[in-house]
């Protein structure tokens, strides 16, 4: 059994205060969950700026800067960056694939049943609506 003493642990981080690709790729995680929200808050802020207000997107930013304590050490390595991305890609993208295999898996399911209407399907019941109304 080996026994670490305080000379043999690991250094968190580094001499020039830059912290390792662990603790990037850690903290990678939840800056990449808040990135989500803040990507969602700028949309709706550009949007403002276009036709109501202006200078929304950089109270936004500034607001996550604020918030995102994870951000900057995130940042630090490449590793950390990668994190960050996949995070903010694929959580999303993930819950977006759960939404569409669940419809797509409906649409079949109504189809095997007999009850999916095509477009034209639809546009010929609407169709003999209209001419039976009038």
């Amino acid at each position: 059994m080996v026994k670490l003493t305080t000379g043999d642990s690991p250094n968190i981080i580094n001499e020039d205060k830059q912290p390792n690709w662990a603790l990037s790729m850690a903290a990678a995680v939840p800056s990449g969950i808040l990135k989500i929200g803040e990507g969602v808050a700028t949309f709706g802020a550009a949007l403002l700026d276009l036709g109501i207000d202006k200078d929304r997107v950089e109270a936004v930013e500034e607001y996550f800067d604020r918030i995102n304590p994870f951000d900057e050490m995130a940042a630090s390595t490449g590793i950390g960056k990668i994190t960050e991305l996949i995070v903010n890609i694929g959580v999303p993208g993930g819950l977006a694939f759960k939404v569409g295999s669940g419809l797509t898996k409906a649409t079949l399911q109504a189809k095997k049943a007999g009850k999916y209407l095509s477009r034209n399907e639809k546009l010929k019941d609407m169709v003999k609506e209209l001419w039976l109304v009038v």
